[in-house]
């Protein structure tokens, strides 16, 4: 049987991968009410695919010698004609503070750092 939800839910959220469960934590940060919808058995969606990780710059590590321009010129570079330079701005700004809500709020591991492809 379906169980029966007392109140309506301030979001149905479809997909468990990273935006679907970083979406819900804002939500449920917020004191609001959510029902997540999942397809797969396991939680995570495609997210559980990504062994080469995320593309981001994070202050916290300088390894590499990366910079916030080196990741804006690569994306840039990587989206060849298609480049929206307004949207890979806010990507490039915002990374680091995604970041951080990553390893402090999600506790996601991020330890592992590398050199993805396309990337200088």
């Amino acid at each position: 049987s379906i169980p029966t939800i007392a109140t309506t839910p301030d979001a149905v959220i479809v997909g468990s991968g990273l935006a679907g469960m970083a979406a819900a934590l804002n939500i449920l940060d917020r004191g609001g009410t959510v029902i997540m919808v999942e397809k797969e058995h396991l939680l995570g969606g495609n997210s559980n695919k990504a062994s080469s990780g995320i593309n981001a710059w994070s202050g916290q590590n300088d390894t590499y010698n990366d910079s916030l321009e080196s990741f804006r010129n690569d994306t840039i570079q990587s989206a060849g004609a298609v480049a929206e330079l307004g949207l890979i701005d806010t990507l490039v700004s915002k990374s680091n503070q995604a970041v951080m809500w990553l390893k402090e709020r999600a506790n996601v591991d991020l330890s592992l750092l590398a050199q993805l492809g396309g990337h200088s």
